[in-house]
């Protein structure tokens, strides 16, 4: 099904992650270096909810959904619990969870990952790459 044409949208990818800094003891938080995939990127859609009051609130979050042949692998290597987020048109969208489909015996094999748009004003400090930004 899918080709070539299908993941069409360049995306950085980031994964934020804390650790407590053993000399201060103070939380430190941060990202990782943006890692660039070609994924496809699709709106929400009504038939994907059970009842209006929630699709109502999905399309107010900015909900998106994400096709990716594989899942980002950072070379920091965060933690797994870490949160995923990603700049893609020039917004910023956290993932708030995925599917795995790379297991069935015929069609094609892909993550979905389910992300909303971050809130005016609470975006992370994070300077989107200029390939992202160029290409998208």
């Amino acid at each position: 099904m899918p080709n070539k044409n299908f993941y069409r949208d360049y995306v950085a990818f980031y994964a934020e992650y804390g650790y407590r800094d053993p000399l201060t003891g103070s939380w430190i938080e941060g990202y990782t270096d943006p890692v660039i995939q070609r994924v496809n990127i699709q709106p929400f859609k009504d038939g994907e909810m059970l009842t209006f009051a929630e699709s109502t609130t999905y399309y107010q979050k900015g909900y998106k959904k994400v096709y990716t042949k594989e899942l980002p692998v950072f070379p920091e290597n965060p933690p797994e619990n870490s949160a995923i987020l990603f700049y893609f048109n020039g917004e910023f969208y956290q993932v708030k969870g995925s599917m795995d489909y790379t297991t069935p015996g015929r069609g094609p094999k892909h993550y979905k990952l389910l992300a909303t748009m971050y809130p005016n004003g609470t975006e992370p400090d994070i300077e989107p790459p200029e390939e992202v930004i160029n290409n998208g």
